[in-house]
């Protein structure tokens, strides 16, 4: 990464991500390499921002399986095409015992730019799993318990009189394709069971048509009067999985007249790439003058894709953003929308400004 006279500040960047989500995410990311030698990926040119927008769980989730839509439903303006949704519902599924847990590669999807791998954690008895026993237990297993909502989850042990269980799955890949950042979440359906979600960000230039991998998982008893680990009820498992590719579907570029400006940024090209999952935008902008920090985040912020009547377009599966100021003051904005065809007609629209770029 190249660095400036600044560095970027990722919290004025975005709205704040919920605490309970933060602590849910960073947990699960510590844990997983706890035991395992911490593997840097190489940073690469270019800055690649990564918002995760994995939202609190309000609505019921499907009684008697989980998967990444339900997830999908929970988050706000973010949609999952139905050829993804296919592929996810036809994926080989692969089940392991691992003590007293019952593990499920339940849904993988591999596009080129990210790669799932989703898997499903069912005791068979009643008990609490968790990746955090700290922190407050979700809705949907405080139901399947018969517990109070506020309790964290070390209490909703404690009080239902179960144990508890701290579960890690994860899958284990090659370095060489794979950039931006690991994202992991989990949700929970009235049942108690729980998905736990891996996101791995790749490079479509450098991914493998097959990508093969190693999917692995750690489950602890955990102490419900203290929430440490028990000595002893120590379980794990390793498995090889391969997962296939699905690439490029069709590509389209824009036509921008000259001269196209918004709020003093030019953009000098509009590039789309339809996949499976959806749909990536690569937008090139030039700007004037000295990189500023405060102008281009706000210019960032305030940049979205509408179709002709003035709907923002849905965000893709990717929970995330690309902002790349390596070449400045030529910089890149990318972006990807959960939808199923490239549009006819693309609405570039400055929410600050209320500038617009009509593209066909």
């Amino acid at each position: 990464m190249k660095k400036h006279a600044f560095e970027f500040d990722l919290k004025s960047a975005f709205p704040p991500m919920p605490e309970d989500c933060k602590s849910s995410l960073m947990h699960a990311v510590r844990s997983v390499k706890e035991e395992e030698p911490v593997k840097k990926n190489a940073l690469r040119t270019g800055l690649v921002i990564a918002l995760i927008l994995l939202l609190t769980m309000g609505a019921a989730l499907a009684a008697s399986q989980l998967g990444l839509i339900d997830l999908i439903n929970q988050s706000t303006n973010t949609a999952l095409p139905e050829s993804a949704q296919n592929i996810l519902n036809e994926s080989l599924q692969k089940t392991y015992e691992v003590g007293p847990i019952t593990l499920t590669l339940q849904e993988t999807l591999a596009d080129g730019h990210l790669l799932y791998a989703n898997t499903l954690a069912h005791s068979k008895t009643p008990a609490v799993l968790t990746s955090d026993p700290s922190m407050r237990i979700d809705p949907h297993l405080a139901k399947a318990l018969n517990v109070d909502e506020k309790l964290s989850y070390q209490e909703a042990a404690q009080t239902a009189k179960v144990p508890m269980y701290q579960v890690i799955a994860w899958l284990e890949t090659d370095w060489d394709f794979r950039i931006g950042e690991e994202m992991m979440d989990e949700i929970y359906n009235d049942q108690g069971d729980m998905l736990l979600i891996d996101l791995i960000e790749t490079d479509s230039a450098l991914v493998p048509p097959v990508i093969h991998g190693t999917l692995s998982a750690l489950v602890y008893e955990l102490d419900p009067a203290t929430g440490e680990r028990i000595e002893g009820k120590k379980w794990q498992m390793e498995d090889p999985i391969e997962i296939p590719v699905q690439g490029t579907m069709a590509k389209k570029e824009y036509q921008v007249e000259k001269g196209s400006m918004m709020d003093g940024f030019t953009l000098e090209s509009v590039q789309a790439e339809q996949t499976c999952a959806g749909v990536y935008f690569t937008l090139i902008w030039q700007a004037e003058g000295e990189l500023d920090q405060n102008r281009l985040h706000a210019f960032y912020n305030a940049l979205s894709l509408q179709n002709t009547q003035g709907d923002r377009l849905p965000e893709g599966v990717n929970f995330s953003g690309m902002l790349n100021s390596d070449q400045w003051p030529t910089f890149i904005y990318g972006n990807m929308l959960g939808i199923d065809h490239l549009p006819d007609t693309l609405v570039i629209h400055n929410a600050k400004t209320n500038e617009k770029i009509i593209l066909k």
